[in-house]
């Protein structure tokens, strides 16, 4: 009698699938059915993340620096723009014409009057030269005609008539234009080619042209000033050798008291610092812009030309917010834009409907993915709209990389590519560019992809980040040479692509067990690090349970060329078969493969707590994978490798005793769903492949002689069993992908119990000199 778990899974088996194109509804029900509202909910918040990326407000000009463009370039508004270099030039012109100050020297006046007054002070102490000359050396060489000129200034009266020449000397350097000609950290500047300079006297200013100055530098110069100062100040012709030599002195100076070379008129650093300061601080100059003026007519965009779109965009911005005309058109290229990026989230979650279902059936995968999408999309929008405008967009080229190689290492190499295609269509419709960083992009993605079907070394990771880099690079050349773009530009591009590119692959390595546990997966760098018998786990199963090892052993090797046949992950297969019975290492008596001399442990059990000891082993195995930190996707192969099959050996001994006991074998009291593993059923073509192995290897074992034809037999017949048990229907696998994986198994079976000849045994001879005994 067939049970009815059988006969539903037949019915489920003879049914076809509907198509996606031919029943929508029925796909849709298939697939988000089993995900449950929460699938439901994930799938509308992808689609409302990417539609809010989509729409962020904050936009950047779109050229980039040495960029060449080959049309002209419009205003689309009015806009005044500062002109940087012609205000730049008009400051330095201005502090080149800006004049040198000088303020009248009260010092110097006031000195000279001082040293005058004293010399006449000290003609008057003497009587007489020969006194004069006795008292002291003559510093200024005055001689007798000289001391009588003084002479005549003795009384009161003709100290007033001295007075009035000292205040007329004063009067004749305030008009003397002689003045020190400043240095260059002094006036500020490197250059003077101003026409004059400013004579400031109290509060009277006068412009005095160069060619009336005088330098105190200049020995002629001071002559000549000197000279007319004593002229002008009528100065008796005795003591004009006098009076010039005590001016000279004091416009030289003297090294010796510390007195500085100064003229009637020394520079005013402070008011000239101030006049610079002010042309420092002109009008900038503005150009104003109308609609439709030519910004660039055509060529390379150098840093002015890049300045001048920058502030015609931000103009744009600031009138698109409040214009109609203006935000008509932005507003109908965003609905274009969201309506491309929400056809596009569909086209993925059809894609991963058909070829990932899980995705669909397991919210958390589908959480999981939707939150690597949303990540780059977010990094490379609102990354590249916040940056400087000189950043290239071609470093979005990092994330894309980085999302198409976790693609690769969580799922399949095809489902990748597909993936990641529609990654760089979001992204390139997000950050609003062109086809030429589509097409850097995807080739980007496709590069690393095609290079992540088995990575078990970070050695390989490198290489294939290196490898993907120069992909990038020469197609980021080709695009430039394309678009006609200079030399310097192209360059830099590549540079940038192909440096974003192994970015983008080496931050998978550094994130790679992140990666795993965010997406439930292994990679072959950790499946091959448990893979070691030296873990803990193996080497109690080797010694506990040698003899299941050795089952686990032959498991390992027959379903990673399984695997390996159809497409699937034979590295995993072969560690997942190593640990999935390591659930006997509680009670391994209690498996017949470990019972010593055929001693049978559940003789004096019923069969039903003999099945409980049996089904005992799935739990244990996982309680022990959650201990001993074992990756959470080698726990399904513990939990899937039975399925829901049954205990056909205890089921057949309860229906034998319940038959003893009078009752039919086959009523409710030893139904099979009693004697059913709990499962759950294989969820992977991976784990499905394990559970056929465990099911034909034990079954040839079993066999008194097992010729190849006897195990063909035996396999087919598990495996139609496994198949119409039902036990396949929630994995990915095909019947033609378990044609293969059956004629697969039949050629490792052979392999190891394959026969052998009998060799025939050798009567032992007689050794010589042996005496022959009487019959």
């Amino acid at each position: 009698m067939v049970s009815q778990s059988r006969v539903r899974s037949v019915r489920r088996a003879a049914q076809s699938k509907p198509g996606l194109l031919a029943r929508p509804r029925a796909w849709a029900q298939q697939s988000f059915g089993r995900g449950g509202w929460k699938s439901e909910l994930v799938g509308l918040a992808f689609v409302a993340g990417v539609v809010a990326i989509t729409l962020t407000e904050t936009d950047r000009v779109p050229y980039l620096l040495e960029q060449r463009v080959d049309r002209p370039i419009l205003a689309r508004v009015a806009f005044s723009r500062i002109n940087q270099a012609e205000t730049d030039l008009q400051r330095q012109k201005a502090r080149l014409t800006t004049p040198n100050y000088y303020r009248f020297n009260d010092t110097l006046s006031k000195w000279v009057q001082a040293e005058l007054r004293n010399i006449l002070t000290t003609v008057r102490a003497a009587e007489t030269y020969e006194k004069f000359a006795a008292a002291g050396p003559n510093r200024w060489n005055i001689d007798e005609a000289v001391f009588a000129a003084l002479g005549e200034f003795r009384d009161t009266e003709a100290a007033d008539r001295f007075d009035a020449l000292l205040a007329a000397v004063e009067e004749g350097l305030r008009h003397a234009a002689l003045v020190r000609r400043p240095t260059e950290s002094e006036r500020g500047t490197s250059g003077d080619s101003a026409e004059y300079a400013v004579l400031i006297d109290g509060d009277h200013e006068q412009q005095a042209p160069k060619s009336r100055l005088w330098y105190v530098s200049n020995a002629q110069h001071v002559e000549l000033v000197t000279d007319q100062v004593v002229a002008g100040a009528d100065v008796a012709a005795p003591l004009r050798p006098l009076f010039r030599r005590v001016l000279i002195d004091a416009i030289d100076g003297d090294e010796a008291t510390n007195r500085p070379p100064q003229g009637p008129y020394v520079f005013d650093r402070d008011r000239t610092q101030a006049e610079l300061a002010r042309a420092d601080h002109l009008p900038p100059v503005e150009i104003r812009y109308e609609p439709g003026d030519v910004l660039i007519s055509r060529g390379k965009i150098d840093a002015e030309r890049l300045a001048l779109l920058t502030a015609e965009h931000e103009q744009y911005l600031k009138v698109r917010a409040t214009d109609p005309t203006l935000r008509g058109p932005w507003l109908r290229e965003r609905t274009g834009r969201v309506s491309l990026a929400v056809l596009i989230c569909a086209g993925l979650m059809v894609y991963a409907g058909l070829f990932q279902p899980r995705i669909i059936q397991i919210y958390t995968r589908g959480l999981a993915l939707a939150m690597l999408f949303c990540g780059v999309l977010a990094v490379n929008r609102l990354g590249y709209a916040f940056a400087s405008v000189s950043l290239s967009p071609l470093w979005s080229v990092t994330s894309v990389t980085a999302a198409a190689a976790i693609l690769a290492l969580a799922y399949n190499q095809r489902f990748a590519l597909g993936a990641a295609g529609l990654l760089t269509l979001l992204s390139t419709i997000v950050m609003r560019e062109s086809m030429e960083l589509l097409m850097v992009q995807l080739s980007a993605a496709a590069a690393v992809v095609a290079q992540m079907s088995e990575v078990r070394t970070r050695l390989r990771l490198v290489q294939i980040g290196l490898f993907t880099g120069v992909v990038s690079a020469t197609v980021a050349v080709a695009v430039g040479l394309m678009q006609l773009e200079s030399t310097e530009l192209v360059m830099r591009q590549a540079a940038v692509a192909g440096l974003a590119a192994v970015m983008g692959v080496l931050f998978v390595l550094v994130v790679l067990p992140l990666i795993e546990r965010a997406f439930g997966i292994a990679t072959a760098l950790t499946l091959l690090e448990w893979a070691d018998t030296s873990k803990p786990l193996l080497r109690q199963l080797i010694q506990k349970a040698p003899a299941t090892w050795h089952h686990s052993h032959l498991l390992a090797t027959m379903g990673e060329a399984a695997a390996n046949e159809i497409g699937a992950n034979g590295l995993l297969v072969r560690v997942g078969a190593m640990y999935h019975d390591i659930g006997k290492l509680n009670k391994p008596e209690y498996f017949v493969e470990n019972q010593q001399a055929r001693v049978n442990a559940h003789s004096k059990l019923s069969p039903t707590m003999s099945m409980l000891v049996i089904l005992g082993h799935v739990k244990d195995g996982l309680a022990l994978a959650r201990e001993y930190g074992l990756p959470t996707i080698l726990h399904r192969f513990i939990a899937e490798h039975h399925g829901t099959t049954v205990v056909r050996y205890f089921h057949h001994m309860a229906a034998q005793r319940h038959a003893a006991r009078g009752g039919d074998p086959d009523d409710r009291e030893v139904d099979e769903t009693e004697f059913r593993y709990p499962g759950p059923k294989p969820l992977s073509r991976e784990t499905a492949i394990l559970m056929l192995c465990d099911g034909v290897e034990g079954a040839v074992r079993s066999l008194q002689d097992p010729t190849p034809g006897r195990i063909e037999s035996v396999v087919h017949e598990m495996t139609m069993d496994r198949l119409m048990d039902g036990q396949f229907d929630d994995c990915d696998i095909t019947l033609a992908e378990l044609q293969r994986v059956e004629q697969s198994l039949v050629k490792s079976l052979c392999a190891i119990y394959h026969g052998r000849i009998a060799y025939p045994k050798v009567a032992a001879e007689p050794a010589k000199g042996a005496v022959a005994q009487p019959a």
